[in-house]
């Protein structure tokens, strides 16, 4: 099946999004939209796929390898900088799960998530999926104002995991939306963006605005299929989001190194770099990058 080019667009935007908050460039709560998307559609992508076999074997080499290999990597990086390997302030299981890079705890998150939804598609109509999916959604909305401080003061990767269970949730309902008669999917979508709107004008960055622009961006293109002309083609850049999400703090680290890049052109640097060195990598040394991302 040929892959919808606008889906493939918005994941490129998504990994951008992401390296641009990583940074903390200006603009990086707007940025932070690029992760609820990133989530949304790695729930949705998965509902989508008719790959078969699908298991826990598939899932382990498409993401715990990668995480392996660059753990490895960054854990290096770390020790050669005289830094701890991993972060022990909440204990080294939570250690481990955060990864010396703190962006690797999406890696085993994503993994475990999938791992689940898998089983919740095996044993759960895709109507009842959906009506919970976005209930917990709308609910952990409601109460942010209780868990989002909470979660922030134990640290990661409980904080990352916090903030990321809505996007996982709503990406469920996204992927089973048309199983709900319409005015019941209508009226979920509208409530969920209601609150995430009525959360953007509340003194708590990293919940209302990310959620609003990332779900509203979500919808309307996962929704709305608008076929984009047959020339254009973002397979060979969207194939490398999560190589450019993986390797990015790397790139990074060493394009800084140079302090040749201003603050404003940092995130479009980091993006290009690590794009062209998944790109090459992928070419250059196939059986390698199949390992790494």
């Amino acid at each position: 099946m040929n892959k919808r080019q606008d889906i493939e667009l918005l994941r490129v935007i998504s990994a951008f999004g992401i390296v641009w908050f990583h940074l903390g460039a200006v603009g990086r709560d707007i940025a932070y939209s690029g992760l609820i998307v990133f989530l949304v559609l790695s729930l949705y992508l998965s509902a989508q796929s008719t790959r078969v076999p699908k298991n826990v074997m598939d899932r382990a080499k498409r993401l715990l390898v990668p995480w392996i290999v660059w753990f490895v990597i960054y854990g290096a990086i770390n020790l050669a900088r005289h830094k701890p390997l991993i972060p022990l302030d909440n204990g080294i299981i939570f250690g481990i799960l955060t990864g010396p890079s703190i962006h690797l705890w999406f890696m085993p998150f994503i993994f475990f998530t999938l791992f689940a939804f898998d089983w919740l598609r095996d044993h759960i109509t895709p109507r009842i999926i959906a009506y919970a999916s976005a209930a917990s959604a709308i609910l952990i909305f409601i109460m942010a104002s209780d868990w989002r401080p909470w979660s922030l003061k134990l640290g990661a990767p409980i904080a990352q995991y916090a903030h990321a269970v809505n996007g996982i949730l709503i990406g469920v309902f996204l992927a089973n939306y048309y199983a709900l008669p319409s005015p019941a999917r209508s009226a979920l979508l509208l409530i969920i963006l209601a609150l995430a709107a009525y959360l953007s004008i509340l003194p708590m960055p990293g919940i209302g605005v990310p959620y609003l622009l990332g779900v509203s961006v979500s919808a309307a293109v996962l929704l709305f299929n608008r076929t984009l002309p047959a020339r254009i083609n973002f397979n060979w850049l969207s194939e490398c989001a999560l190589g450019i999400y993986l390797i990015h703090p790397l790139c990074f680290m060493i394009i800084s190194h140079t302090k040749l890049v201003s603050e404003l052109g940092m995130p479009f640097v980091v993006f290009f770099a690590s794009s062209v060195s998944v790109i090459l990598l992928k070419r250059i040394a196939p059986s390698v990058s199949k390992y790494a991302m």
